[in-house]
């Protein structure tokens, strides 16, 4: 079995196109996205629109959970700014549907307990960078293999035979290298192959920029930061 394993589009409609156009290549099972469809992006309802139209497991991410309450003061001024204007542009349909997302998920997969969570189990907000970090989650956890997000830099630590895997962010990647990042996972053979997908950055940064939304947004999308 093959899961497509996607994290923070982040209203870039663009870059998650292109990644679904990847991903249909290898003709994944499942596809599981772990949560900030929205935020900092240009197309926030394009995306969710995108994702209401495919079979995926959803959750939803620390910037889908401030726009459905339009409460930002966790957040720095470009984020909140980016979050304030996503919230004023959504319809009710849109924001009914993020609010109807779970904020984890635990299931199981070919024999494999999977828990879903945006940035750690229990905490949405938690950036786990460290490895050593992702080790004491694993140990910690009845699960087999735990899918995040949130840090948009792709990780994988093997740990007694369970996995932690990020698959690095689809809508503003943050390793260095601005290509789409995303995972595709054997649950049964606790296998991962990293996949990068280019798409058209200088589009989304003009949307950016046509939305009155913050420089800095788009100029990081030719970065990768």
């Amino acid at each position: 079995m093959k899961i497509a394993v996607l994290a923070d589009p982040h209203g870039n409609a663009v870059a998650l196109n292109a990644v679904l156009e990847d991903a249909s290549g290898i003709k994944p099972d499942r596809i599981v996205i772990a949560g900030d469809l929205v935020g900092y992006g240009p197309e926030p309802g394009e995306v969710i629109d995108i994702v209401r139209g495919i079979d995926a497991i959803v959750i939803k991410g620390n910037h889908d959970e401030s726009v459905i309450r339009r409460e930002y003061t966790w957040m720095n001024v470009v984020a909140a700014s980016a979050a304030k204007w996503t919230a004023s542009i959504l319809d009710v349909e849109h924001i009914s549907y993020l609010s109807g997302l779970e904020s984890e998920m635990e299931l199981e997969i070919q024999g494999r307990k999977i828990g879903i969570y945006h940035g750690a189990p229990g905490d949405p907000t938690e950036y786990v960078t460290e490895d050593s970090r992702a080790r004491k989650l694993l140990r910690e956890s009845e699960m087999d293999i735990l899918i995040c997000g949130h840090t948009h830099v792709p990780m994988l630590i093997m740990d007694a035979g369970k996995m932690f895997l990020n698959p690095g962010g689809i809508g503003q990647p943050r390793d260095g290298n601005p290509d789409a990042s995303y995972a595709v996972l054997d649950p049964a053979d606790l296998e991962v192959e990293f996949r990068r997908v280019g798409y058209d950055i200088q589009k989304v940064q003009r949307k950016i920029l046509d939305a009155g939304l913050p420089d800095f947004l788009a100029a990081r999308l030719s970065l990768g930061i």
